[in-house]
């Protein structure tokens, strides 16, 4: 069984468990901190109603809040990514209000601190996209991704890494594009051609990314929805070290398991799912819970696992459920040699 060391799991994220002193007594109905208007409408678009929620949001994500409040785009794409609430609105949402790449950007560092809440917010929970959306609107040529690559425990480590974007179903001996991230930043801009002019609504962009770079063993990042208009991340990747530290403590070989992470429809990490390998009856499913106990059954907040003892010479579907309603899937090669991290998005219409 596998199981992802810490709270923390590598792909989209921060910390997720956060601990925090306890709000004073007499203090739980107070509003948040005298805020800039703009600011406060931020906090709103998150938190809405919840005082105890907004307190929190403001007082440890001030700096993204400031970065993403002093900027009128960002704050309308953030209104339109809360509001629209599903894998294509970083797409549709930057289309409606032409969103540039960078006021995207301020939104999702914004986001990724308002994920580390779960103490206070109520995170992880909305589904109602699921099976209800389509392909993002809009005829386009090509597609904008930004990425940060982090190595997990060393963000602060200048690294350099090579990204090679990969056609699914092949080897990457011919990548459709290939680029590296800035080596003190980590982050990478790339643009990918997806068709011509009446090539259809809805073009996209379907493989996954290949990174190498030094002390992480080449590894694949990969999502079950394809990439539209835009898309940003942050993924912090396992070391070599680590990579081997989960071998030994887990007696798994974990360049031949994948780490999977479930988002609801506001790429929040989900709470309360459970995976199966429905073509593998020899597949295992494991956890770490905070104290970092190996588990089984629901996931923990994080909505992270880690896959293990299927067979690496076929194609496998991943199925993520939800008080057994299949909310997630993901069909592909999870050949062995490279550890592989998995973002499941809820699925959309069929």
């Amino acid at each position: 069984m596998l199981g992802v060391a810490g709270c923390e799991f590598p792909v989209s994220s921060s910390k997720y468990h956060v601990v925090e002193t306890e709000t004073p007594a007499g203090t739980e109905g107070e509003r948040s901190p005298e805020l800039d208007a703009d600011v406060q409408r931020l906090v709103d678009t998150f938190a809405g109603g919840d005082t105890r929620c907004a307190r929190s949001f403001a007082n440890a994500c001030a700096v993204a809040l400031a970065e993403c409040g002093a900027h009128a785009e960002c704050i309308e794409y953030a209104e339109c990514m809360r509001e629209r609430a599903n894998p294509t609105s970083e797409t549709t949402c930057s289309d409606d209000h032409q969103t540039s790449l960078d006021d995207s950007w301020h939104f999702e560092l914004l986001r990724h601190c308002w994920a580390t809440r779960y103490a206070e917010c109520k995170l992880g929970n909305d589904f109602s996209c699921t099976g209800e959306y389509g392909p993002a609107s809009g005829e386009r040529t090509n597609v904008e991704i930004r990425q940060q690559l982090l190595v997990r425990g060393a963000e602060n480590t200048q690294a350099k890494f090579s990204v090679a974007f990969c056609q699914e179903w092949t080897d990457c001996t011919e990548p459709a594009l290939e680029t590296t991230s800035d080596a003190t930043t980590g982050l990478y801009d790339a643009t990918l051609a997806v068709g011509g002019k009446n090539f259809g609504v809805g073009n996209d962009w379907n493989g996954y990314r290949l990174i190498r770079g030094m002390d992480i063993p080449d590894s694949i990042v990969a999502a079950n929805v394809p990439i539209w208009g835009r898309r940003l991340e942050i993924t912090r990747l396992l070391d070599d070290t680590q990579v081997s530290l989960l071998a030994a403590f887990f007696g798994i070989d974990a360049t031949r398991s994948v780490f999977v992470q479930i988002v609801d429809c506001q790429s929040d990490p989900a709470a309360g799912i459970t995976f199966d390998v429905p073509t593998s009856p020899t597949a295992t499913v494991g956890y770490v819970d905070e104290a970092g106990n190996q588990v089984s059954g629901p996931t923990v907040a994080s909505g992270a696992a880690g896959i293990t003892d299927y067979d690496p010479e076929q194609p496998q579907t991943i199925r993520a459920l939800r008080g057994g309603e299949v909310i997630a899937t993901w069909n592909g090669d999870v050949s062995a040699g490279t550890p592989r991290y998995l973002r499941l998005h809820p699925v959309g219409k069929q």
